[in-house]
């Protein structure tokens, strides 16, 4: 009698993910992410995700990732982020792990 091969369902999808966020150099703890400080600069300055989008032309589901530490900003989002919210463009590459503080 000839063995069957195994039954089990591998999701490759949620390896390949997995395999992602092992190798992302994106791996922060807590409040002290880009999206954190993202997210309290915006409230501060009383734009909601969709005002922000609005006038910074990105689309408002890439800011909630940002702010949620899915996707880092692109220097393209900071130089956006920065013109609309009155912040230092050093200060966000900073932030972002762009350059290193001076």
């Amino acid at each position: 009698m000839q063995s069957r091969p195994s039954r089990t369902k591998v999701n490759s999808r949620k390896g390949t993910l997995a395999q992602a966020k092992h190798e992302s150099t994106w791996d922060y703890v807590g409040q002290h992410t880009f999206g954190s400080h993202l997210k309290r600069q915006r409230s501060t300055r009383g734009y909601s995700r969709h005002s922000l989008s609005i006038t910074t032309g990105i689309q408002e589901r890439r800011l909630m990732d940002i702010e949620l530490g899915k996707e880092p900003p692109g220097i393209n989002d900071i130089r956006a982020l920065s013109t609309v919210l009155d912040i230092p463009q050093s200060e966000l590459l900073v932030i972002a792990g762009y350059i290193k503080s001076e």
